[in-house]
């Protein structure tokens, strides 16, 4: 059997952390922008991930600092 450079269709589903049946219908143009599209997405993520932890630590402080006035009053 001739190969035609293209990767088993199992192996293509599973691109990008996507369990797709559509993806092993994306030609190699499709497949560039989805990479390109992946990498943007996960560092989107991962920015959003500090944010949400900086979010809770400013949280923690406040409600700390709120418990204290509480005692004092």
């Amino acid at each position: 059997m001739k190969s035609t450079g293209r990767k088993p269709a199992k192996k293509r589903r599973d691109l990008f952390g996507l369990r797709a049946k559509w993806l092993r219908f994306a030609d190699d143009r499709q497949l560039r922008r989805l990479a390109k599209l992946h990498v943007r997405i996960e560092r989107r993520k991962s920015l959003i991930a500090e944010d949400h932890a900086e979010r809770l630590r400013i949280q923690d402080c406040c409600v700390k600092r709120m418990e204290r006035a509480g005692r004092l009053h």
